[in-house]
């Protein structure tokens, strides 16, 4: 009986179907309806005012899902997803272009909207010595209003990939919150995700940013010298698991919000968790630079650094920041593996496996405390391995259970 539903259904115009009770909240974007072009995915011709139009239609009858079959979407301009409405293609068949011409934000996200299942393309300079990506792009997708669903996306090649702020942000009190990404990934070159203003939850899980779009060694460089995974400024109690980013400067940054009117909403990183996060060919894993930084939870981390310019796993340029670290295995460093500057720091290091670091040969410590005489870190339960001739910690850093296992690296 199935069958023979699916295929009186297959033989009903979608535009029929996009008021049919029960029914009407699915349109398809390269089907015309009433006012709407339909887009092409030809690749050439500008369809982000058929996008545009067909949002707007699902969101006059109530809500529902304007769904994007396999064809690539250029997108001349913004295109805002309402209220309720979700954005929905095939996976990676469904592609939304964009061209240099064009250089702000592609998919602009309304409150308790959704995007899934789409990858995301941008023109980008022709490889050359010293290459960089184009400068002038904004993000690709900008979630500005709460209870937004981000799902299953390509990222292929964004100089700036998804920002999670309010249009009015820092200008006024308006904030995001409740908002939830999942399976994101892809090649962002400068910034992947940003998050600032946001007062409630944000939930990111599932991130791989890889070379998926160049493994060319001119973008690798840029990347290392200046590309960051997440960067979270004003943003309370959010969650980060299963994080793999590849050849970034920085994995995850927690910083400060640049500043405003309205202090309440500026500000730092409350409360952070991350729960699996590994950081491959990174110069930095985890930097810290914002102060005030609390209640930082870090559980399972792997940090296998690059080069001789490496940071350290774990950087802590800050003052009154705290920070509690299980299960770090990091490997490689050209200097520490955890680093803490500042003043009134406080640090947990447990149940950890530090490899082959001092890589420079400059005798820096695994764990090293200084530029504050009330800071403190305290390490326990963790094996080490192989320095380099450089001690396992200096400055006021308390040590438990941690014993040195060459026979392991």
């Amino acid at each position: 009986m199935k069958y023979v539903i699916g295929a009186i259904i297959a033989l009903v115009p979608s535009f029929v179907l996009a008021q049919t009770t029960g029914l009407g909240s699915v349109v398809d974007v390269k089907v015309a309806l009433p006012g709407c072009v339909a887009a092409v995915g030809n690749g050439v011709s500008d369809d982000s005012t058929a996008f545009q139009c067909h949002a707007n239609y699902v969101s006059a009858a109530g809500g529902g899902v304007v769904h994007v079959p396999a064809g690539t979407y250029y997108f001349g301009g913004t295109v805002v997803i309402p209220q309720s409405v979700g954005l929905e293609g095939v996976g990676e068949g469904s592609v939304i272009a964009q061209k240099h011409s064009f250089t702000g934000t592609m998919v602009k996200l309304r409150k308790a909207s959704s995007l899934r299942r789409i990858k995301f393309t941008q023109e980008q300079p022709a490889l050359a010595q010293g290459w960089a990506p184009y400068p002038d792009y904004d993000f690709q997708i900008a979630v500005t209003q709460d209870r937004v669903i981000v799902e299953d996306v390509m990222l292929l090649s964004p100089t700036n990939g998804i920002s999670i702020r309010s249009d009015n942000f820092p200008a006024s009190l308006a904030s995001v919150g409740q908002i939830y990404l999942k399976n994101i990934r892809g090649q962002p070159l400068s910034t992947g995700i940003v998050i600032d203003g946001a007062l409630d939850i944000i939930r990111i899980n599932d991130v791989h940013f890889w070379p998926f779009w160049s493994y060319d060694q001119k973008v690798a460089d840029y990347m290392h010298q200046s590309a960051y995974g997440i960067r979270s400024y004003r943003n309370d109690n959010p969650f980060f698991s299963q994080i793999f980013t590849f050849g970034y400067q920085t994995g995850i940054e927690f910083g400060a919000s640049p500043g405003g009117s309205h202090p309440p909403v500026t500000g730092i990183t409350s409360r952070p968790r991350i729960d699996g996060f590994d950081c491959d060919s990174c110069l930095r894993g985890v930097h810290i630079h914002a102060d005030y930084t609390n209640g930082v939870l870090i559980d399972k981390m792997q940090f296998n650094a690059h080069g001789p310019n490496t940071y350290a796993a774990i950087q802590i340029e800050a003052n009154n920041v705290s920070a509690s670290i299980s299960k770090l295995d990091a490997t490689h460093s050209a200097v520490n593996v955890v680093r803490v500057d500042g003043d009134y720091n406080y640090v947990l290091v447990s149940d950890s496996l530090f490899r082959d670091w001092n890589n420079s040969g400059q005798t820096f410590p695994a764990v090293e405390v200084f530029n504050g005489p009330n800071s403190r870190a305290q390490v326990s339960n963790t094996f080490y391995g192989n320095g380099h001739g450089a001690p396992f910690s200096r400055g006021n850093v308390a040590t438990n259970l941690i014993g040195p296992s060459p026979g392991l690296f």
